[in-house]
């Protein structure tokens, strides 16, 4: 049996919220144009995506779980 890897990745913790959603193309997706060093544009291009998808609302709640995990992040979820 394989380990399991705890990490803490935003661009993962972003894929497994939007999967569900969006489907297994937007794992390559974001994987192809975002990388770690830049989490603030990970999290504004989920924002955004979400809010247009699912309201602003609901994407700000399904967004606050990576809010508490990165809190360095600059967000102004209402």
């Amino acid at each position: 049996m394989k380990p399991i890897k705890m990490t803490l990745d935003i661009k993962a913790e972003v894929i497994r919220i939007m999967k569900p959603l969006f489907g297994e193309e937007i794992e390559k997706t974001i994987s192809g144009l975002y990388d770690n060093e830049h989490p603030q544009e990970i999290f504004n291009a989920a924002h955004s995506l979400l809010t247009d998808f699912i309201g602003e609302e609901s994407a700000d709640s399904l967004l606050q779980e990576i809010l508490e995990k990165f809190p360095r992040l600059n967000a102004r979820l209402h």
